[in-house]
């Protein structure tokens, strides 16, 4: 009873919407806008169409002149309800369903106001917004009917767009009530009536501010987070400034301009640059592979000591702001607190200049560091010794001369402390006066570093508008080159890095996200670190060796990494930093490594060769080198040594077998031939016949006679005689007037080998008969 009560005070849903579309149709045709809210969301009707403000041209179906709210919801329903039946009906003068539902029926509004006497009685007119709802809470009935004091709104990409939102509905009893929404989180309902989330939350009077990095149509829209609230809408429809695409491309063009260069230690403010681009960093194709660098060059800066307490601050300031910046937990750093080593330093800021005083704020700030109480006080105090009467900072004593850089750093530092600390905030006021007295005609500060902070410095006091637009649009048109920007027309380092951080800095206000430094929206990551491994195995040399293992400054290795002697050996990996780096399994504990060194097969020797030996009746023992690469092994100590088979014409063998940390055996086999024979005489003793006589030789089993003209042996020819008994050989069928030249060998064959002794020297004869 109390539901069909409430639906009544609501919406007095009577008469008309059984009819069906196409009867009684007027001539004329009105549009109004209809949102559609079913318990909280709103739904998607046909043609993948968001029922929000949906335009939905509406007939007088009864013929009475005039549209009414009942007309509408049937129009509406008719073109973009999708299901078995109508979706909506009425009867008996009470609504029944709406967007298929029977239950929890009873919001009906017209420009955000409640309509008085029912949606048959009320009617509508051309251009109206028309809101209709399913309550959320069917037991309570607590939904407020949301509305934002704008139902459209255009802007510019980069513009800032404010909306302020209020909330209707009926106290405990039943009296209307009206108030601003506080709390509400803001966001927008894509096409497929998802909600996406901006981050954003309404103030205590209602309002939001929103910007919007990129051109659309944005259905802006808010959940209450103290109560349920019926979705408010305000269609905002953004076109491009022509400023987006420009910083894009100028961030591309840092990247590209970057890329393939050293990101270590010491490069800081380029890796931030890309690190808080919002976009145009699609070419830094080596993005994760420059943080692991990066982070890995601090973590052997820090073990090396080349990075400590003793650092000058600046370097500190900038190396805290860089690892914050991609996730890194400065507050445990390879087992240091790095925001410590700036408020631990002993002698306080005694000796800072402005840069140092500066940047430790700003530093300290960027991921809201702890520091002791006083610490950042003491710090804008003693800044105030570097400002000038003009309002100006500068860098120190003997640079003295107001700076329009080191002003708008000044003024990034102060800008969170000067509403509530008076001298920030006179310092802050003073500065900003400053650099608005430096603007040149044209709108900037007369050099390409100077706008690039002077960007930085609007964009972190929230200075959106024409200024700051003209300002970046200035950069872009002076000082951008294809890989980066420019100082004094030509392409510089500093220029560079601060114009990317510049335009990182507009993206981000434009986004409305956090700024440049405010780190603070930037996640915990843990660098994932591969386990090492040992690579290659170890054989014995006799020389000291070292284990190769995969290398990463990631972690370091202790025990025994070299080593000369057979055996096993351990080495240990230990991380640098067990909280900002982890193993690839997500452990964190020590990895032990163990690797040997193994004895060397002798076949890996390599061995000098042995030439054939000549029978003498004794032992032969020829001499063999062994070599482990340059090294000549000993005998005795690497390897012993035997002989076989050594005495008679035939093979002969040599045994090495290996010792201390060589194994194994290896043979070598070499010649043994039979003695020379010596070649008696040679004769011409008939015609064309030669006469050769030689000495016996026991040791052979036959002998070779070699005879040939000319002294170089071509064309020679050999005769055999078998039997060493035989002394002599006649040869025949020689050339007359020709000298030849006889030689002889002699030859044994042993286990079908044929062993040839040396050829005996040569004797010449000429055939005159």
């Amino acid at each position: 009873m109390k539901k069909r009560l409430l639906s009544l005070l609501l919406a007095s849903c009577f008469g008309l919407s059984l009819l069906p579309t196409t009867a009684l149709a007027a001539a004329d045709l009105i549009t109004v806008h209809v949102t559609i809210s079913n318990q909280g969301a709103i739904p998607v009707g046909k043609n993948h169409t968001l029922m929000a403000q949906v335009p939905v041209k509406v007939s007088d179906l009864d013929g009475n002149g005039s549209f009414s709210y009942d007309e509408a919801m049937v129009a509406a329903h008719s073109a973009y309800y999708e299901g078995p039946d109508s979706g909506y009906a009425a009867a008996e003068n009470y609504c029944t369903e709406l967007w298929g539902e029977a239950e929890g029926v009873g919001g009906f509004y017209r420009n955000n106001e409640a309509i008085p006497n029912g949606v048959t009685a009320d009617t509508v007119s051309d251009g109206d917004y028309l809101t209709a709802f399913v309550y959320a809470d069917q037991e309570g009935w607590s939904d407020q009917y949301g509305y934002f004091d704008q139902n459209t709104a255009a802007v510019k990409t980069g513009q800032t767009l404010t909306l302020h939102l209020s909330g209707t509905g009926y106290d405990s009893d039943w009296n209307p009530m009206s108030a601003p929404v506080a709390n509400a989180s803001v966001g927008y309902w894509d096409t497929a009536g998802a909600f996406q989330e901006l981050n954003q939350s309404t103030g205590s009077d209602g309002s939001v501010t929103l910007s919007f990095p990129e051109a659309g149509t944005y259905v802006i829209s808010a959940y209450g987070n103290d109560a349920i609230l019926v979705p408010p809408v305000c269609t905002v429809t953004v076109t491009e400034t022509g400023l987006s695409d420009g910083v894009k491309q100028a961030v591309a063009n840092c990247v590209s301009g970057y890329q393939g260069s050293e990101c270590t230690y010491k490069n800081e403010w380029a890796l931030l640059g890309r690190v808080r681009a919002l976009s145009g960093t699609e070419g830094w194709t080596t993005r994760d592979a420059d943080i692991r660098n990066y982070v890995a060059s601090v973590e052997q800066a820090v073990k090396s000591g080349s990075l400590s307490r003793d650092t000058v601050p600046t370097t500190i300031e900038r190396v805290i702001l860089a690892l914050t910046a991609v996730g890194m937990d400065v507050t445990d750093f390879c087992g240091e607190n790095l925001t410590q080593w700036l408020y631990g330093n002993p002698n306080g800021s005694a000796g800072y200049s402005s840069n140092d005083l500066i940047w430790a704020l700003i530093a300290l700030d960027s991921g809201d560091y702890t520091a002791p109480e006083g610490y950042r006080d003491s710090l804008i105090e003693t800044m105030a010794q570097y400002q000038n009467d003009d309002g100006g900072f500068f860098f120190s004593a003997s640079w003295s001369a107001s700076d329009v850089d080191m002003t708008h750093m000044a003024l990034i530092a102060l800008h969170p402390y000067q509403e509530h600390n008076a001298a920030a905030r006179k310092m802050y006021q003073a500065g900003l006066s400053y650099v608005e007295g430096q603007v040149s005609g044209e709108g900037n500060y007369g050099n390409s570093c100077n706008d690039a902070y002077g960007v930085i410095a609007k964009c972190t006091l929230g200075q959106s508008g024409d200024k700051l637009d003209k300002l970046v649009r200035y950069m872009l048109d002076h000082y951008l080159v294809e890989e980066g920007f420019t100082y004094n027309g030509e392409l510089n380092g500093m220029a560079t890095y601060e114009g990317l951080m510049a335009m990182g800095a507009y993206q981000r206000l434009s986004a409305g996200e956090n700024g440049l430094f405010d780190l603070t929206d930037v996640e915990r990551e843990t660098i994932s670190v591969a386990k090492p491994r040992v690579l290659g195995s170890y054989a014995y040399t006799g020389s000291k060796q070292t284990v190769k293992i995969t290398k990463s400054d990631f972690y370091t290795l202790s025990g025994t990494t070299s080593a000369t002697g057979v055996g096993t050996y351990t080495v240990t990996a230990s991380l640098n930093d067990r909280v900002n780096t982890a193993w690839s399994d997500g452990s964190t504990a020590d990895v032990t490594l163990t690797w040997s060194i193994g004895k060397k097969p002798m076949s890996k020797l390599t061995y000098s060769s042995v030439s054939s030996q000549t029978y003498t009746g004794g032992s032969l023992r020829p001499r063999v080198t062994v070599k482990d690469g340059s090294r000549i092994l000993k005998v005795g100590t690497d390897y012993s040594i035997t002989y076989s088979s050594n005495k008679s014409v035939g093979m002969g063998k040599i045994t090495l077998k290996g010792k201390g940390g060589y194994v194994g055996t290896k043979i070598i086999h070499f010649k043994i031939v039979p003695k020379k024979t010596a070649l008696s005489s040679v004769k011409n003793v008939r015609s064309r016949k030669l006469s050769v006589k030689w000495k016996r030789n026991t040791t052979v089993s036959g002998y070779q006679i070699q005879y040939y003209t000319g002294k170089s042996g071509k064309n020679s020819r050999t005769v055999t005689v078998k039997g060493y008994k035989s002394t002599s050989k006649t040869l025949s069928r020689l050339t007359k007037k020709k000298r030849y030249y006889v030689r002889i060998r002699g030859y044994k064959k042993v286990s079908g080998t044929m062993y040839y002794s040396g050829w005996s020297s040569a004797k010449t004869v000429k055939i005159n008969r």
